[in-house]
């Protein structure tokens, strides 16, 4: 299901860092998404950003929408894209598929 737009209301917290060294930006957000069909969901990111402006994120959600419900089990990732000053882009993909890492040490 597509979430094309809506609005960040005015809700939640930023507790993101800038490492000075690197000049990385790290994300750490809650907002509240107001949708065009009046749903409400909160919306988790964590991440950092890249030299281009993107960041890249890890997504989780919450909502009491019977609609939106089935977003309360996605864990999700993304690039966040700044559009303007007050307008931001975020593409996500919904992470639903086990994979096996096998990690070793030489």
């Amino acid at each position: 299901m597509l979430i094309r737009t809506g609005t960040v209301l005015p809700l939640g917290g930023d507790w993101s860092l800038v490492d000075n060294p690197n000049n990385t930006f790290y994300i750490n957000v809650r907002q509240t998404f107001a949708t065009d069909d009046g749903a409400f969901i909160q919306i988790f990111e964590t991440g950092s950003t890249e030299t281009d402006g993107t960041a890249h994120v890890h997504l989780t959600f919450e909502t009491g929408s019977q609609k939106y419900f089935w977003l309360n089990t996605v864990v999700g990732v993304g690039i966040i894209h700044g559009i303007s000053p007050t307008t931001l882009s975020i593409e996500a993909w919904q992470v639903c598929e086990r994979i096996h890492l096998a990690l070793g040490r030489e």
